[in-house]
């Protein structure tokens, strides 16, 4: 959200709105029920709760290699053509309807067919050019578009809640995480999924690892990130370096004065949409307080610079807390927190277990699919060596495989774009039902989310040691609350009380979540019964 604020005041920026809105937060407890300055003090920081890398950055020249750039300008060609025809029919329908109009009410023309086909077909709309495109896009434009986005990221988390037994809310939450782009830690012991539960939701927005292409198309593979789209897999020790994760310095821009990495593949690389880092706090304090911008930012430091990242997902893994003061840096910037419990043993049934069997079962068969599959492709590009050796051509295709074992559909059910789409619908939204954005108008916040939200602030400052809310996590919880009302269904996405649960996973530590999510829980009925 750009632009002032009300009353004319511009909204504050970086460490200064941080700072006013933890101050703001802090006085919380003294004020009574019926008090707006809270309400007005987040009016007048308005602009600091959305991320300034949700529209479009000046980028620099590498970040369009790989790209076709006749394709890319003939995208914009195509949208700002589209736009310029919706201007001229708006004008046209106005001028008729001059004097019937109701005061408060605007033409708005619905998107161009064109360009609804091309955003409704997933071969065209996940290409690496609509990935810059749709920032070119005009409001009008993304407001008619976000819901074929919003449906098919609708059909990832239940294709995933399918195959992922147990974790219908992290999956979820990991999807709203996603879209306001703020990072995400999976907690949890060791082998409770979330490597897996990681993996697949990429794998499911159509991202490669820098393996084989499962559709194998010749033997390409997925490490070129800018033409399939990937996200980079990393665990992290005590011995990890920054090379290891954004790439080596190259060589030859030594020799020419230049401290430049060559980063294609790594955590900056070009092309590289989203992120897992696993095992976050085994990391030095050093590493992960030198990525900490790109945690907030999207950005990195390259020869005295801040430039933009491709990344815009990322998601961490870690078995505990951490217990050092020294990374409460770092554990603050990861808002959203999702607990992985270990495998339940009480029996259930479950869409995909086999019949009459325990629910912990689909696990283990779950696991069986995955490992006989890697079992029986373990031994290189047996696709290639089946085509030169002369053998049956779907002997080794691995797509058929995957499909087999069911551990792949008709291709990814999204796209990264569609997540991209929906952060630009986010970012457009307006702040609350005065400020008269058209068509977004349908995205502001009720009355009772803002009451909602500010009991649920004021009250949880004296469960400090459950929760800690710091200014910057108080933002995040604002952006997020928002994707979730984006995201939960269809119609137009107010968000509302309901909304709220996201304050369920900001706990300190797994112990207290219970009693965070009660207290949450106990504090939304009592919004809800007074708006009755």
């Amino acid at each position: 959200m750009t632009g002032k604020a009300k009353g004319g005041k511009a909204p504050a920026s970086g460490g200064a709105a941080a700072r006013s809105v933890a101050e703001c937060v802090m006085g919380l407890s003294s004020m009574k029920d019926g008090d707006a300055g809270f309400r007005e003090a987040v009016e007048n920081l308005a602009g600091t709760f959305l991320h300034g890398d949700c529209g479009a950055l000046a980028r620099e020249d590498r970040r369009l290699e790989g790209l076709d750039l006749e394709k890319l300008k003939g995208l914009v060609s195509k949208i700002r053509a589209e736009e310029k025809e919706a201007k001229k029919k708006k004008a046209e329908a106005e001028t008729k309807a001059k004097g019937g109009l109701e005061e408060g009410k605007e033409i708005i023309i619905p998107v161009d067919q064109g360009l609804k086909n091309e955003v409704s077909t997933l071969s065209s709309f996940g290409s690496p050019e609509w990935s810059v495109a749709l920032y070119f896009l005009y409001p009008r434009q993304v407001h008619g578009l976000y819901e074929d986005s919003r449906k098919r990221l609708s059909i990832v988390c239940s294709h995933l809640t399918k195959t992922l037994y147990g974790l219908e809310e992290a999956i979820g939450m990991m999807m709203v995480g996603a879209v306001a782009q703020e990072p995400v830690l999976l907690l949890g012991p060791p082998g409770s999924g979330k490597t897996r539960a990681a993996v697949e939701f990429f794998e499911a927005l159509g991202l490669g690892e820098g393996r084989q292409d499962p559709g194998g198309e010749g033997g390409k593979t997925a490490r070129d990130g800018r033409k399939m789209g990937g996200f980079f897999h990393y665990l992290l020790t005590r011995l990890t370096t920054p090379e290891e994760i954004c790439g080596p310095f190259s060589i030859p821009a030594m020799y020419r004065g230049k401290m430049l990495r060559n980063d294609t593949g790594m955590l900056t690389g070009p092309g590289i949409r989203a992120a897992f880092i696993d095992e976050i706090f085994k990391a030095g304090s050093g590493l992960l307080h030198g990525i900490l911008t790109l945690l907030s930012d999207r950005a990195f430091h390259s020869e005295g610079r801040l430039l933009p990242a491709d990344l815009a997902v990322i998601v961490m893994a870690a078995n505990d807390p951490p217990g050092e003061n020294e990374l409460a840096a770092v554990y603050d910037r990861m808002s959203l927190r999702l607990y992985f419990p270990d495998i339940s043993l009480d029996p259930g049934k479950s869409e995909d277990s086999m019949d009459g069997e325990p629910g912990f079962l689909h696990v283990v068969e779950r696991a069986w699919r995955k490992e006989g599959f890697q079992l029986d492709t373990s031994y290189g590009n047996l696709e290639g060596m089946a085509r030169s050796c002369g053998a049956a051509p779907d002997l080794y295709d691995l797509a058929k495989k995957r499909r087999e074992r069911g551990l792949w559909t008709a291709g990814a059910p999204a796209c990264i774009n569609d997540v991209l789409l929906l952060t630009r619908a986010l970012c457009l939204a307006p702040f609350d039902r005065r400020d008269p954005k058209r068509p977004f108008l349908d995205m502001a916040p009720t009355e009772a989310f803002f009451q909602g939200f500010t009991t649920m602030v004021r009250e949880l400052h004296s469960f400090q040691a459950n929760c800690r809310l710091s200014g910057r996590k108080l933002k995040a919880l604002y952006k997020l609350a928002r994707a979730r009302a984006l995201l939960r269904k269809e119609g137009p996405p107010l968000p509302d009380v309901e909304d709220l649960v996201v304050f369920k996973h900001v706990w300190e530590v797994p112990e207290a979540r219970d009693e965070l999510a009660a207290e949450v829980d106990t504090l939304m009925d009592k919004v809800s019964e007074r708006e009755q």
